[in-house]
């Protein structure tokens, strides 16, 4: 993810990481880049910053659906987590 800050116009500047994000299943080319809102932790919580990953075989099988079977833990129709490695956030 690269961080970048964006200006809102209303004297606001957010900050705005590029992450892939994958809204359904298939082949490598679902992946796209997309600026999305940085995460930020909460009193309780850590933000850890990653400057280098990996990608392996179980990856490419979660971002495929294979095996079929899988849709019942990371979403039947499409994915429940659009960026991969991102935890989501608890209400």
């Amino acid at each position: 993810m690269l961080m970048r800050r964006v200006d809102s116009g209303n004297g606001h500047t957010w900050s705005r990481v590029r992450a892939v994000v994958h809204d359904r299943y298939g082949p490598p080319e679902v992946l796209h880049l997309e600026d999305v809102e940085q995460t930020v932790p909460k009193n309780d919580e850590v933000l850890i910053r990653i400057h280098a990953t990996t990608v392996n075989r179980s990856d490419c099988a979660l971002r495929a659906a294979e095996p079929f079977f899988s849709r019942f833990l990371t979403g039947i129709r499409r994915p429940r987590q659009r960026i991969l490695g991102a935890v989501p956030r608890r209400r």
